[in-house]
């Protein structure tokens, strides 16, 4: 795509697992981030929320919502695995100089 002249952009990211896999949700966030920043055309990086108890994962169809699973905090907003390996990546590269 950069080849071409496109940008391209990473929106409302999320990884659905198991309460017992945030582990892999840790890799898979920060996998898509590191990536978006290695390219050039890549021009921003979101999760669709910040906390579970109301992403995309969560149940808003009745009060109080039933959270989900699928973003760097929990649904009481405390950082998961998830929020960690995010921020390591972006101090990789803040540290590297290329972010």
């Amino acid at each position: 795509m950069a080849g071409l002249g496109l940008k391209a952009r990473v929106s409302e990211a999320d990884v659905l697992v198991d309460e017992d896999e945030e582990d892999v949700q840790a890799r898979q966030l920060a996998g898509k981030l590191a990536v978006c920043g290695e390219e050039p055309n890549c021009t921003s990086f979101s999760t669709w929320g910040f906390t579970d108890k109301y992403g995309s994962t969560a149940d808003l169809r009745h009060y109080p919502p039933s959270p989900g699973n699928a973003l760097p905090w929990d649904a009481t907003y405390e950082a998961k695995p998830a929020y960690w390996a995010l921020r390591d990546v972006l101090d990789d590269a803040r540290r590297s100089g290329t972010g």
